[in-house]
Formats: structure tokens, sequence, C-alpha cells
């Protein structure tokens, strides 16, 4: 026998080794990993719901049971002056199928209501009229998405 190469009685005492090792393992309570998984094979779709900083136009729902606050308290209208009050509010031609006109009608009249009244395209510079302007076009946040409650109408600088 020459020293530094495997013996040929070393093999069945290496399968006999894992064979004690497998046994061992079963006995134990170990599983494979392959053989039992604890999570599913593929993974379970849950739909996201998207969240809304501020409240539907509607008012939060009432519980069954409850009663009805007796009077809304109205919005309060933003004093006069500033420079957003000099801007004309304008629909977006490319959402105004997509929102609801109820919903138009109220933004061009109270134009606070809407997320992104009296802010700039960028809010971290200053005014300018042609490369920071406020944002005045009513759109929904993704043209190419329905309105829902998930892509709600603000206003933009621009129209796409």
């Amino acid at each position: 026998m020459i020293l530094g190469t495997p013996s040929q009685s070393a093999r069945p005492i290496g399968l006999a080794f894992a064979a004690a090792v497998a046994v061992l393992a079963v006995l134990s309570g170990y599983r494979d990993a392959s053989a039992h998984r604890r999570y599913p094979r593929y993974p379970i779709i849950v739909p996201i719901r998207c969240a809304t900083p501020y409240p539907p136009s509607g008012g939060l729902p009432v519980p069954p049971g409850a009663t009805p606050p007796a009077t809304a308290v109205p919005l309060p209208s933003p004093t006069p002056g500033g420079g957003a009050s000099a801007v004309t509010y304008r629909v977006c031609p490319q959402a105004v199928s997509e929102i609801p006109a109820d919903l138009q009608a109220r933004a061009l009249a109270e134009p606070w209501t809407i997320y992104g009244y009296n802010m700039l395209a960028n809010p971290n510079t200053r005014h300018h009229p042609l490369w920071n302007d406020y944002r005045k076009w009513l759109s929904v946040r993704n043209l190419s998405l329905p309105y829902s409650h998930c892509n709600p109408a603000v206003w933009k600088s621009g129209c796409p």
C-alpha cells in the first residue's frame, strides 16, 4: 500500500458513517429542509392597501349604532394674499375624463382642499416663474392608473 492514497477499504467505512449519521438525525427528530418546508413553495400574494395622508372627501365612516356628529366643521379658507392667490388653477386636459366632475368643481372652487395647493414644484428652492412655479394643474398622481383612493387628485406644476 502506498502512503497518501486512500485505501479501497475506506469507502465502505465512509458510507457506513454517513448511514449512521442519517439514522441518528432521524431518531433525534431532525427534518431535512428539502423534504418538509415550513413556508409555501410559491409566495402568497397579498394585495397592499395604499395609504392616503388625508381622509376621503365624504369624511370618516360612522360605525353602526353610533350617532353621527351634529354638524360638520367646515374647512377654514386660507387668508387671501401671497403668490398662490394670484395663480389661476386649471384641470389638465388629459385628466378631465379621469377625475369626477364634482371633485373638479370643488377643487376649482376651494383649491386648498387638494394636496399640492400653495406648493412649489420643488419646495426646497425659491419661486421662479419659469423654473420653479406653483402647482396649478389638477391631475391624478399617476396618469396611467384610473382615479381611486390610491391614485388621488393632486395639484401639479405642469400638465403632462
